[in-house]
């Protein structure tokens, strides 16, 4: 990596990714606050989904990776890592970016990580640093909300979207910003290689919050009356309208895509995968072995086009007891007409 890009976020690997808002509302979010390259990483998204990426891939926002788990039946390869080799997708990234960026961001396409110090990233986190030079990482408090959406890209307004968010009254936990010439690896809330001496730093909602932008209500928007808390607390209204018209000015480019213009939401995935996730485990479960996504059954849907990340091993056995499987190339798209897979 020959380019020096200051701030990089690693998003968590896409898989039956089928909510283009929120992907589309979390490209335009970062670019807006100063990221300079947004690194998504594809499992399996809708055909749409794909096409956006690969039209802010084109805007250099984002760099496009497919990213594959090795499928080899006679060891049970894909059981034996945890969720969908988040941590091999993650890191890769990571190691990937270091050289090049000051800071790295690593959070999910559905984490919106707002800092209140002005409208770029860059000064406060290098003031930070600055005054805590043995800084592990920068953490914030989260809070999930709800929002209204359009359901066809056509008719979405971002600005609409989130000048109806919700907060809900649940906390979770919050994703991390780590100094690159500090931390070794991560994973997705922390990091895991590091000098011991290094403590984190956290930020209150004061200062900085993450928005866990994860329910959307398709016309059915609920009145709540904590919104004008986030309204007035959280997210800055210039902040919010600026985000939207960047969206709009590249939004008569994307239409031109009949994939990303006849994008429609839809629910067939994402009920299962919380099934899914509850069946491994659960969210917040400490539990021996491999949650691996793999042990679950997800329905197929015939006619629904996906892209899907594939890439194909060659066995070498050295002894009887050494066997290599390589990899003949990287990992490449390919089209399934029956939705979407792992």
């Amino acid at each position: 990596m020959k380019e020096h890009l200051p701030i990089v976020s690693c998003v968590s690997s896409l898989f039956y990714a089928e909510r283009w808002q929120i992907v589309a509302m979390s490209i335009e979010w970062y670019s807006y606050f100063g990221v300079s390259r947004q690194a998504y990483y594809v499992l399996s998204a809708m055909i749409g989904i794909h096409e956006l990426l690969k039209a802010y891939d084109r805007e250099r926002i984002i760099d496009l990776h497919y990213w594959s788990v090795p499928n080899i039946p006679e060891l049970d390869s894909r059981l034996q890592l945890s969720t969908r080799d988040l941590a091999g997708s993650l890191n890769d990234c990571y190691l990937k970016y270091r050289e090049a960026a000051d800071f790295i961001i690593v959070h999910d396409v559905d984490d919106l990580i707002y800092i209140k110090h002005g409208s770029q990233f860059y000064p406060p986190l290098k003031q930070l640093w600055q005054e805590n030079p043995l800084a592990r990482s920068l953490n914030f408090s989260a809070r999930t909300v709800e929002m209204e959406s359009e359901k066809r890209f056509e008719q979405f307004s971002m600005l609409k979207s989130f000048n109806s968010m919700n907060i809900l009254p649940d906390s979770i936990t919050g994703k991390s910003i780590y100094n690159t010439s500090l931390i070794e690896s991560v994973w997705i809330h922390w990091p895991t290689e590091y000098d011991r001496r290094l403590k984190s730093v956290t930020w209150n909602e004061n200062n900085a919050i993450l928005i866990h932008a994860r329910n959307f209500n398709f016309g059915k928007y609920s009145n709540s009356d904590n919104r004008d808390i986030l309204q007035e607390t959280i997210l800055d209204s210039k902040h919010a309208q600026k985000i939207n018209e960047n969206f709009e000015n590249r939004k008569f480019i994307f239409e031109s895509n009949k994939y990303i213009k006849e994008m429609e939401s839809s629910m067939r995935y994402y009920s299962n995968i919380d099934e899914c996730t509850l069946s491994i485990g659960g969210y917040d479960a400490k539990i021996f072995g491999c949650r691996s996504h793999y042990f679950c059954k997800i329905p197929r849907f015939p006619g629904i086009y996906c892209i899907e990340s594939r890439q194909n091993y060659v066995k070498h056995v050295l002894t009887p007891f050494l066997t290599f499987y390589i990899s003949q190339k990287s990992p490449s798209p390919t089209l399934n007409k029956n939705g979407c897979s792992l």
